[in-house]
């Protein structure tokens, strides 16, 4: 086995000129990229943090609620009672145990909707007792809640 001198060894060539700048635009362009997501993003996480209201779970929170603020609660509907367009619903208030298990409390209360309310992962014929329901609305002066959107949780979610 025969070594090589330096003279027969190839030298690896320096990078040229041409070929640094090339790969500091691209660099450059990378972070400017990178940095532009990260601040999208956390923008976008502020905006959505700032849109989110808290569930009311316990009824402390929900009686000190006062008259038009904004409620989301998770109930389980009791009786139903349609007159003229509105709907309204006698409910249990539910309180969050884990994500997939609720428990009763003895807190009653009314939800009042429209055709106006929107429905999501489910139909009308699905709001019956016992369905489970998410409920986003506002607070009436009376403690009974004027909703805006009814989400079905009845098939995703088990009541202790």
């Amino acid at each position: 086995m025969r070594l090589r001198t330096l003279e027969e060894s190839p030298m690896p060539s320096a990078p040229s000129h041409q070929e640094n700048n090339s790969r500091k635009v691209w660099l450059v362009a990378f972070l400017i990229v990178f940095a532009l997501g990260v601040f999208f993003v956390r923008r976008s996480a502020r905006i959505a943090a700032a849109m989110t209201v808290p569930v009311s779970t316990t009824s402390e929170a929900l009686q000190e609620a006062p008259a038009n603020s904004p409620t989301k609660i998770v109930i389980e509907v009791v009786d139903s009672s349609t007159q003229g367009s509105e709907s309204t619903l006698h409910a249990k208030l539910l309180q969050k145990k884990t994500e997939e298990i609720y428990t009763r409390t003895a807190t009653t209360l009314s939800i009042h909707f429209n055709d106006k309310t929107k429905l999501v992962m489910g139909k009308l014929s699905d709001i019956h007792s016992p369905a489970v329901l998410h409920v986003t609305g506002t607070a009436r002066d009376d403690k009974s809640i004027d909703a805006q959107q009814l989400v079905i949780l009845t098939t995703y979610v088990k009541v202790q």
